[in-house]
Order: structure tokens, then sequence, then C-alpha cells
């Protein structure tokens, strides 16, 4: 039995919230004959070599056709490593592709699914949270920025990130204290005013932040980074695997699907994903997400949106004519 969502979602809103996230897969990359960093320049679409450790930036890696193989905060770690850290859990639909990049350079890739999983800490009391729990040097300030540290006598890092509208921490600790450590974090979150948050407020918040997930609102290597609203991550003044595309794409041309909001009229469920989004009785997408929104007090969805009916005001979700949906761009205000 989890928690209840409706709390949780009020606790990341009003003061702190802890939420399990280690089904997030995290990838190491090392080694070769050249420096990772120069290897992965040429790959990824951000600016790696402009990384220092304990830095992180918002990365993509995508096809040879622009599509998006996956989206990851990339950090720099001591001695030369590099750490992918997902929003998703990780499969070879990814693994695969990158496998063979990294092959060909002799760098080798380290699945730290295993050893480590990802808590987050967030909401305006996040930082306040951390304090109880033991955390007395500065936290990190900029985005995806780390430090190491110790709580509840385990070795974390702490990164600044989030996937609700007020933000936080993710906290990486090894899945063996990993119990401890959210013990000490929710009790740390109880003293500043708030609590545990389980999976369903998670995707409520996510959905209201508009933070898109591979295999939910876009499947590897179907969208293009601008369509999902990870077009933050994409560089126009070097070469990686993909960046004369979306160059072109920036240049010349224009998204014809969009991540969009959905919000139901009060008293709908949450519509089931893969649900058909009609204009006019037109297919003009898909839902992907969705959930209950307590801040809202009403059901909330992602759905990827053709652009001819980006201004329609209403859809149609599935069939039934009367189960309309306001169509919002995103975050959710």
């Amino acid at each position: 039995m989890g928690d209840d969502p409706l709390p949780g979602q009020r606790f990341a809103r009003e003061s702190a919230a802890v939420f399990d996230r280690s089904y997030r897969g995290l990838v190491d990359l090392s080694g070769g004959p050249k420096p990772v960093g120069d290897f992965l320049h040429g790959i990824f679409s951000s600016h790696v070599k402009s990384l220092e450790p304990g830095k992180g930036q918002a990365s993509s890696f995508l096809s040879a056709k622009g599509r998006l193989i996956a989206a990851f905060g990339l950090h720099a770690l001591a001695g030369g490593r590099y750490r992918m850290a997902f929003l998703e859990p990780l499969d070879d639909t990814v693994l695969k592709p990158l496998g063979k990049y990294c092959f060909l350079s002799d760098v080798t890739i380290e699945d730290l699914g295993p050893i480590l999983g990802t808590l987050s800490v967030e909401g305006p009391e996040a930082a306040r949270a951390l304090r109880l729990a033991g955390i007395e040097a500065g936290l990190p300030a900029s985005s995806l920025a780390s430090m190491r540290a110790e709580l509840s006598g385990a070795a974390v890092t702490i990164i600044r990130a989030g996937e609700t509208p007020a933000g936080g921490f993710d906290i990486w600790a090894e899945r063996a204290a990993l119990d401890r450590v959210r013990e000490a974090l929710v009790e740390a979150a109880r003293l500043a005013g708030g609590g545990p948050a389980d999976i369903d407020a998670a995707e409520a918040l996510r959905i209201e932040a508009g933070i898109a997930h591979r295999g939910k609102d876009y499947d590897t290597d179907e969208a293009f980074p601008a369509e999902v609203g990870w077009e933050h991550a994409l560089t126009y003044d070097k070469c990686y695997v993909g960046q004369e595309v979306v160059a072109r794409m920036r240049t010349y041309g224009h998204a014809n699907r969009r991540l969009k909001g959905l919000l139901f009229a009060p008293g709908e469920d949450p519509p089931i994903p893969g649900t058909r989004i009609l204009s006019g009785g037109e297919d003009v997408g898909r839902i992907g997400s969705s959930a209950f929104s307590e801040r809202l007090g009403r059901a909330v969805a992602l759905g990827m949106v053709h652009r001819k009916a980006w201004s329609a005001g209403k859809l149609m979700a599935g069939e039934d004519p009367s189960r309309e949906a306001e169509v919002r761009d995103l975050p959710l205000a």
C-alpha cells in the first residue's frame, strides 16, 4: 500500500516531499585511448568539454535522423568519468545504440542499477529538510551541480534537480543503505512540515511540471527533442550525432507535434495512456501519462498533439464526445 498521493502532492508544493526514484537508470562511462569527454562531446548534444567534476548539464543522445534515443542529466565525476542519470528505467533501446559507439572507442559502460539508487527531496523546504537530516555543508545551488556528503552513516551524492514544479534535490545512495537513508529523509521532511510521497503523487507533479518520460510520453527514436521539451539540451555550434537534422529543423522547419498538457473536467477519471486525442473527429494525438492533480482538483495528462490542434481550446479524449479536455501549454499553471 503506497502513501496517500494527495498529501504527498501538498508536501511537494508547500514544504518537503520524499520520493523513491530508485527505478531510474544510472550509467558510468570511462576508459578509452583518449579522454572520455572528447569522445562524448562528439556523440551527445551538450557541451561535454565544458563540464568540470561536480557539475552537470542536460544532454541527449540522438539517432542519425535527429530523433531522441534518450534524454538525461550528464555529470562529470572525478578521474575523467561521466555519469548518465536518466529519469526512467534503463533498457536495451538505449544501451544497444550507446554500446555501438562506445565499443568503437574502447569506452566502458557500467550499469549502476544494481549498485546505486535515487531518492529525491523536493519542495520549498527541501533544503531545510536536508539540513535537518544532518547535511551541514552548503547545498548545490546551480542546476545539476552535485556534492558528496554523509547521511545516516552512508556516503551519498546530492544533486540539485527535480521533477516537480518546486524542484529540490536528488540523492544517490548505495542500494544497501537506501532504506535507512530514505527513513532519515522522511523523518527530516516531517520536521520541516512534509513527509513521504508515492509514485502517484510523483506522476501528478511531473505532469504539472511538463516533464516527459521515455516509454510513457514518447518512445525511443520516435520523437525529436523539440517535440518533448528537451530542446534546452541541444547545441548548434559543434558536431554530434543527429546535429545536422535538428539544426535544419531550427533554421527552416518547425515541430509538427508537441507535448501538451490536457486538463479534464472536475469529476473525470484520468484517461488511460494511449487514448486517442481527437479534434473535429480527426486523430491529432495520443495520451501519454495521466494522473489526478490535487492542486488543480481534476485529472491531468500529457499528450503528443499535432500542431493543427494546438489552438483548438478543447479536444476529445477517446470516442465519447462528452469527454473533453482543455489543451494547455506546459508547465500547467
